[in-house]
């Protein structure tokens, strides 16, 4: 039984008449919300931090060899040629 709407500012009631009477529907929704993008960038973000401190540990790593070892990481093997 139809009865007269509850009308408020924000309300759209759309009617269609269907000759066939038959009807698609169908339904959107949001498959990538906003914490997701802030999620992802965090990610990216995350990961560029990381190896950003892992260069610079490597960097320094080379450097504390290059001045305590003298250079030298491991003692070179002998290569024999036939």
């Amino acid at each position: 039984m139809y009865s007269e709407p509850n009308w408020t500012e924000s309300t759209l009631i759309v009617r269609f008449n269907y000759v066939t009477g038959i009807h698609e529907e169908r339904e959107e929704y949001l498959i990538y919300t906003p914490s997701s993008l802030f999620a992802d960038i965090g990610g990216y973000l995350g990961l560029l931090l990381g190896h950003s401190i892992y260069s610079v540990f490597c960097d320094l790593a080379a450097l504390f060899r290059a001045r305590f070892a003298g250079g030298r990481t491991k003692p070179k093997a002998e290569h024999v040629h036939e």
